[in-house]
């Protein structure tokens, strides 16, 4: 009997339905992170220099944090940087679905970092889908969510893979207010190292083609 696993979603496809997941890439949200990788670099590179926290950082992005800060740059690109910040439309908001694009940054940056190193086979997220391994794990990981959107949990069965990994989501979703970049950067290594941590939430990032069994509602 094949292993079942299960995926929160906001659309529900049919029973029987065989998706492939390069059809599921979303490319909004590949737009919009490019969008803010200029910010989520400079937001990186103030809190290393000046060790100060990104809940800071975010929370003065409108105001006239990084005016204050200009003087004290000695990095000429980080100044460049300093009033496209400023002009960047972001949620000021550090538990919302847009700052947690950050770790989607930290990831790219220690993935690419991992990548020159060694040899590996380490998932990019915006090419992947991710499931969880029970409907409670699903359930415990909807009600993190600061929005939730989904409506369905559906089960599935993997058909073929092209990539699978096994990652704790808790080095993802928990953080505190002083984490400053060195900490979003541990968090990041300890996930792709595929760490586990005193509470764990473990994910499926999957790449290939899986078949939808059952609709599971979410009481």
């Amino acid at each position: 009997m094949s292993k079942k696993y299960y995926k929160l979603v906001v659309f529900t496809p049919l029973i029987g339905a065989v998706i492939d997941t390069n059809s599921f890439i979303d490319y909004e949200r590949v737009k919009r992170f490019k969008k803010l990788t200029k910010l989520f670099e400079l937001m990186y590179n103030c809190s290393t220099e000046f060790e100060l926290p990104l809940f800071d950082i975010l929370f003065q992005v409108k105001a006239n944090f990084f005016k204050r800060l200009k003087f004290k740059i000695k990095n000429i690109q980080l100044k460049k940087r300093i009033s496209e910040i400023r002009n960047e439309c972001f949620k000021k908001c550090f538990r919302s679905n847009e700052f947690r694009m950050f770790n989607d940054y930290m990831l790219a940056k220690v993935r690419d970092e991992l990548n020159a190193k060694f040899v590996s086979d380490l998932p990019n997220r915006f090419e992947s889908c991710y499931f969880f391994e029970s409907i409670d794990d699903s359930l415990k990981y909807y009600s993190n969510l600061p929005v939730k959107y989904h409506t369905k949990i559906i089960e599935v069965e993997f058909i073929q893979i092209r990539s699978i990994n096994k990652f704790d989501n808790t080095f993802l979703s928990e953080f505190q207010d002083y984490y400053t970049s060195d900490d979003f950067y541990l968090q990041a290594n300890q996930f792709l190292f595929k760490h586990k941590s005193d509470k764990p939430l473990f994910e499926i990032v999957f790449q290939g083609k899986y078949k939808v069994i059952r609709h599971i509602a979410i009481s």
